[in-house]
């Protein structure tokens, strides 16, 4: 998947900030800062890599906008994974598949 460039900011429906089940490689510290700020998160493995897979909508996500965005306090999670990445845009296209199926049924 190649990237594109987007503005986070101004182009994002926060997809991959929404109840996604996607998988993170967060810390063990990481994990619990997440958790007290009212994320729902399940331990797992992908690839090897151990990690948590996000059972929740980000604590960080206001009005489909990261309050954490490129901020010292941003998780590492959020840091590797750019707008326009392969991630971003992986969650764009479940989430276009899923407004499709809903138009269908």
């Amino acid at each position: 998947m190649t990237e594109r460039k987007l503005d986070c900011l101004k182009d994002c429906n926060a997809w991959c900030c929404k109840t996604s089940r996607l998988f993170f490689p967060f810390t063990a510290d990481e994990a619990v800062y997440l958790k007290a700020c009212g994320a729902v998160l399940t331990p797992g493995t992908k690839n090897g890599d151990s990690g948590y897979y996000f059972d929740s909508d980000c604590p960080f996500l206001r009005e489909n906008k990261c309050i954490k965005h490129n901020k010292k306090t941003q998780p590492l999670c959020c840091a590797i994974n750019k707008p326009g990445g392969e991630v971003c845009l992986e969650m764009r296209n479940r989430a276009k598949q899923r407004l499709r199926s809903l138009e269908i049924e």
